[in-house]
């Protein structure tokens, strides 16, 4: 990228604001692997922008080396987090710059209503990325053995024929088995690269190879291994976070509720619980189709934008409408429509206490100028239209 296509602030020592369509953009200069790590931070439209996306795992808060990053000749204001720090390391060159798109240091995370807009524009920035980098972590566990066996152009061979010995697949799962592969973003990262390339430590692999060694193993090698216990050896493989990585990618683009249902089953995290609905934004088939747009009772449209500084609970139930029309009639033994929503409600933390399903209820109360049907009735209207994906009329969702 032409430095000329950057526009550094003048207040090189903090954030200044975004213009519309801006990101801003790291340039990560040459360095030996002990050296300061030292950034040119400046602002780009994203739409011209050329650089690679960083995908990782965060970690705790407090989970730092105390270690600085230079931004425009000064430090950042808050340490890197160790696995930032790692992978910056890892990933900067001895010889050449890297232009890198890195959520914690190119959003102002103290800014809420920065953050809320860039990530409503994060599907766009992962889609125009040119590479997506998907850092695993450090070395650890003998993933160097794992990344050098998936790296080999024999490995399809090699698993199809169970030519793997028990050490080389422990490697492979320890590595599936990373942290990394359930945090909820990740998911949306991952679905959104038109190219990525996969890395742990110094190690390698090219994202599309990486797929279908990994899907060879979650669906292929699970009855290899005869002297283990087959019941604990199919939980591992076939519940791995992994798969929905791969799946997702050829299967389109599912519901919100969909992608809710896969965070529940194969045990997806977020740092931040409003990040479950937030973090699927860009994914969601439903959040982007007319039916994502029926009229409320109080005559305003149907959205759903991040807004960091909105509650979890209001976080939630601005999303219990898509949850309930992307759920396709799965639940036609309910006794209460609220019932689709309330392992999605644990799953960020909530009970579903009176209280709460009062308020999901109130976000449908109808108008007292009109007749309204019984509760059971109104939010049944709602549901079978959402599952019977038929936009919903007045007369439907409203006593005649």
């Amino acid at each position: 990228m032409n430095e000329d296509q950057i526009r550094v602030p003048a207040q090189v020592y903090g954030y200044s604001l975004l213009k519309p369509g801006e990101i801003r953009i790291l340039k990560l200069h040459p360095g030996q692997k002990e050296d300061p790590i030292c950034c040119t931070i400046g602002h780009v439209q994203y739409a011209k922008a050329s650089y690679d996306a960083l995908s990782y795992e965060w970690g705790k808060e407090d989970d730092t080396t105390g270690g600085k990053i230079l931004l425009n000749g000064l430090p950042h204001l808050r340490p890197m987090r160790r696995n930032l720090e790692f992978a910056l390391r890892e990933l900067r060159s001895e010889i050449k710059a890297l232009w890198l798109w890195v959520d914690a240091i190119c959003i102002n995370q103290q800014d809420h209503d920065e953050r809320g807009q860039q990530v409503g524009i994060m599907s766009h920035i992962y889609k125009n990325a040119q590479r997506v980098i998907a850092w695993l972590g450090p070395e650890r566990d003998n993933s160097d053995t794992a990344m050098d066996l998936l790296a080999n152009h024999d490995f399809l061979n090699m698993a199809h024929n169970r030519l793997l010995i028990d050490f080389q697949m422990d490697t492979i799962m320890d590595l599936l088995d990373r942290s990394y592969w359930t945090r909820v973003w990740v998911i949306q990262e991952l679905h959104l690269a038109t190219n990525y390339l996969v890395r742990c430590g110094s190690k390698a692999v090219p994202g599309a190879w990486f797929e279908r060694c990994a899907g060879t193993v979650t669906f292929h090698l699970n009855t290899q291994f005869q002297d283990r216990d087959c019941a604990i050896w199919k939980e591992r493989v076939l519940k791995n976070p992994t798969g929905v990585h791969v799946i997702s990618r050829l299967t389109g683009r599912p519901t919100l509720h969909d992608w809710l249902d896969r965070c529940v089953e194969r045990g997806f995290a977020a740092t931040d619980p409003r990040d479950y609905i937030y973090g699927f934004i860009g994914i969601s088939s439903d959040l982007e189709t007319q039916y994502s747009r029926w009229d409320h009772p109080d005559g305003q449209r149907l959205t759903l934008t991040p807004n960091y500084r909105n509650t979890v609970r209001e976080t939630f139930l601005e999303a219990v409408p898509y949850i309930i029309q992307g759920s396709n009639q799965k639940y036609a033994h309910i006794s209460e429509p609220w019932e689709i929503c309330e392992r999605f409600a644990e799953l960020m933390g909530l009970e579903m206490d009176e209280s709460l399903r009062g308020s999901i209820a109130a976000r449908f109360t109808i108008r007292p100028e009109r007749k309204a049907k019984t509760s059971f009735e109104t939010w049944w209207a709602f549901y079978r239209a959402a599952g019977s994906r038929e936009p919903m009329t007045a007369e439907s969702f409203f006593g005649s």
